[in-house]
């Protein structure tokens, strides 16, 4: 990737501060995604790597549970079939597959809920995938990164306020922003002096939009690729994706964020597993090619040594962790 960048973990993530009790969360049915079976399910073969073992074999057998957010291109139901799609789910299939787990089942929660589901035991893991930091990573595991988000704001047709970057929002005092309840963007823009009076805080994406659609908030600030997503949406009608956008600048570089499944520290054995193929799949041009439907490009692929160690190094990884940073 071109230029200095600062890795970030913001955009599309829970509040640091979470608890399982404070989560605003709605959980769909349980719908059960399964894979045509095949003698390879019942066994990892032995070419998807060492962290296949006999700890996987209950997700095997009993499959995984897993909770998402409805943030397209991140994560969302298909409208036609109800099928759980979007970059997040679509790889996290493509990486199981090699160890025989291949049965689903999905809870949809509020934006804020995804790590109290995951640390409470009532999911094993996300379908998404957000961005692992201090805070986060002192709650839950994070696997290796699989994409790199640039951040970006969307904003009234003309953009009427100027708005190019952190520093034009923080210098009009009359620019009210609609944020998603409790974004690492909240953090960025109060680092930039932006007090919490100027934000209008949602718990989904198309709310945040809409207030921004119908004059009450100015900008509405995510990935970009997530973004342009959302201009397909009828409650951004009125809106366009500010062009340039600056993102946050963190000790002198531009804030890139980074993408990782949120995962039980305990459950080191998938973490592994999980990790061997974000490696392999980010080496052999696979994540790409899974990526690209949804808006992701080249400069969206990290590289396959970046590793959540090395982003939280302070965390408790567990005995039996493998840090595939070398």
């Amino acid at each position: 990737m071109a230029g200095a960048i600062a890795l970030g973990a913001g955009l599309a993530g829970c509040s640091s501060s979470s608890k399982s009790g404070s989560a605003a969360s709605s959980t769909s049915a349980a719908q059960t995604s399964s894979a045509a079976q095949s003698s390879a399910a019942s066994a990892a073969p032995s070419s998807a790597g060492s962290s296949a073992s006999a700890a996987l074999a209950g997700y095997q057998k009993d499959g995984l549970k897993l909770v998402y957010i409805t943030n397209p291109p991140f994560s969302y139901a298909d409208p036609k079939s109800g099928e759980i799609i979007g970059a997040g789910p679509v790889v996290l299939r493509e990486l199981l597959k090699p160890y025989g787990i291949t049965k689903f089942s999905y809870s949809l929660v509020q934006f804020a809920g995804e790590i109290p589901a995951v640390s409470s035991k009532r999911a094993d893991m996300t379908a998404n995938n957000f961005n692992a930091n201090a805070d986060r990573c002192a709650q839950v595991g994070f696997t290796n990164p699989v994409a790199l988000y640039h951040q970006g704001a969307l904003v009234h047709k003309g953009n009427p306020k100027n708005l190019h970057s952190y520093d034009d929002i923080a210098k009009d005092s009359s620019v009210k922003i609609a944020i998603l309840r409790g974004d690492a963007s909240i953090a960025w823009l109060q680092s930039y002096g932006v007090g919490t009076n100027r934000l209008l805080q949602f718990d989904a994406l198309p709310q945040a939009v809409t207030a921004v659609n119908q004059g009450r908030a100015d900008v509405y600030l995510n990935a970009t690729v997530s973004l342009n997503q959302e201009l397909k949406q009828p409650e951004a009608s009125n809106l366009e994706v500010a062009n340039p956008f600056k993102g946050p600048v963190i000790n002198g570089k531009e804030l890139i964020t980074n993408a990782s499944y949120a995962i039980r520290y305990e459950e080191v054995d998938l973490l592994n597993a999980l990790n061997e193929q974000i490696a392999a799949l980010i080496n052999n041009g696979r994540m790409l090619e899974l990526l690209t439907p949804y808006g992701y490009d080249k400069d969206s692929i990290p590289p396959a040594t970046m590793t959540a160690k090395s982003i939280c190094p302070a965390a408790p990884w567990p005995a039996g962790y493998k840090d595939l940073s070398s």
